[in-house]
């Protein structure tokens, strides 16, 4: 998985997530990979969890001995926010480093810095020396600064809701993403939080083929709707006038996002 930036840019990471998802997922009954199945089983257990894998479906026993019954289904349309959520997950770990710098109160200080931009200046230079310490050499520190502030003050940006101080905050938007209603859905974003947090996992999820052995695309993958104004092959222009690259695996991870894997490993 290639890495060319610190942090990418959340918000086109964020809608062409939901592009691809549009625009390629259909629902269809899907059966899991062997080596998908043993990665997965083994992260569970980590957890002390089981889980019993039928043709279509799954059932996990949690380790307080009550069951979750989910479609196998779940676990492919989970892979499609992976990046999402991978992004998201490490732009909260620099958000709240920074803001640990400044405050003592770090919970007082993000939900203050939610839609002010009182801090601004003095959040992004603290950034700044935190990502030239980490990333000596770069270029981009004052890109990726912008955007940890925009991520700490516009919940809009990422279709956040819940503050980032809560281990929940990343429940909403991968799952209005996803156009999945939240009661009954909530397992879903459990799996893109495995995915996101566990590299082998994130690694999988990188190509759904790795996970369903029988994932066929929508017969016509790329359609103009609302997201994008030009689309040429393999090549999307959004309405921000920014391009990302579309193919059958276009999941990819920024260098930040990397190195927080590798400190857990």
């Amino acid at each position: 998985m290639p890495q060319t930036h610190i942090l990418k840019n959340l918000n086109v990471v964020m809608k062409s997530a939901e592009f691809r998802y549009q625009n390629e997922f259909q629902w269809q009954e899907f059966s899991l990979k062997n080596d998908f199945q043993d990665n997965y089983r083994r992260y569970l257990a980590e957890k002390g969890c089981e889980i019993e894998y039928l043709s279509k479906s799954s059932i996990i026993t949690t380790k307080q001995n009550q069951y979750i019954f989910l479609p196998n289904q779940w676990f492919v349309i989970a892979s499609y926010v992976v990046d999402f959520c991978t992004e998201l997950f490490t732009y909260k770990e620099y958000a709240v480093d920074i803001c640990s710098s400044l405050s003592t109160n770090i919970k007082d200080y993000i939900k203050n810095c939610r839609g002010s931009n009182s801090e601004k200046e003095h959040f992004e230079r603290c950034a700044i020396r935190i990502l030239e310490r980490q990333f000596p050499g770069r270029d981009d520190y004052v890109k990726t600064a912008e955007y940890l502030w925009k991520f700490l003050s516009d919940y809009s940006w990422w279709d956040g809701g819940k503050t980032i101080d809560r281990n929940d905050f990343y429940v909403s938007p991968v799952l209005n993403k996803l156009n999945l209603v939240h009661e009954s859905h909530g397992y879903v974003a459990e799996i893109v939080n495995a995915y996101a947090s566990n590299y082998l996992l994130r690694r999988t999820a990188s190509d759904i083929s790795s996970i369903a052995a029988d994932f066929k695309k929508k017969a016509t993958v790329l359609e103009v709707n609302e997201l994008v104004e030009e689309i040429v092959p393999k090549k999307i222009t959004l309405k921000e006038n920014v391009e990302f690259q579309y193919d059958a695996s276009p999941i990819n991870i920024s260098i930040a996002s990397l190195q927080r894997f590798q400190s857990r490993k």
